[in-house]
């Protein structure tokens, strides 16, 4: 279910906005930061930070994209509907970049997804 919402196969839960994703955003469960329960941790936690650099680079598309990125002083901005998938994100990138900060972003998608198709324009 949770790429599904992303790639809009499955309907957006809040009424009068269209399901789908912000262009050129790409997808990040927060699962994916996340190490699964064990016999030391019997809850989920995040994972270490080596593994954690591991999900962002993946997320924003390898290796070569966030050196340049890091080089260019470029934050990564996460959003999600309500805040709270984003906000995962976002503790996971200060923990692997605490010195570069970054941004949560909740609305974003609200604002993307309640546009007008003939003017561009939210409602």
């Amino acid at each position: 279910m949770l790429i599904y919402r992303w790639e809009g196969a499955a309907p957006e839960p809040r009424p009068g906005l269209s399901s789908g994703h912000i262009p050129n955003s790409v997808p990040a469960p927060f699962l994916d930061y996340l190490a699964p329960p064990s016999d030391d941790k019997p809850y989920t936690s995040f994972k270490e930070p080596a593994k954690l650099k591991a999900v962002l680079v993946k997320a924003v598309g390898g290796k070569d994209v966030w050196d340049e990125m890091v080089k260019g002083d470029k934050n990564a901005v996460f959003t999600c509907g309500s805040g709270m998938t984003a906000a995962v994100g976002w503790l996971a990138n200060e923990v692997v970049r605490p010195e570069e900060g970054s941004k949560v972003k909740t609305s974003i998608y609200d604002e993307v997804s309640s546009r007008s198709p003939d003017t561009g324009r939210v409602y």
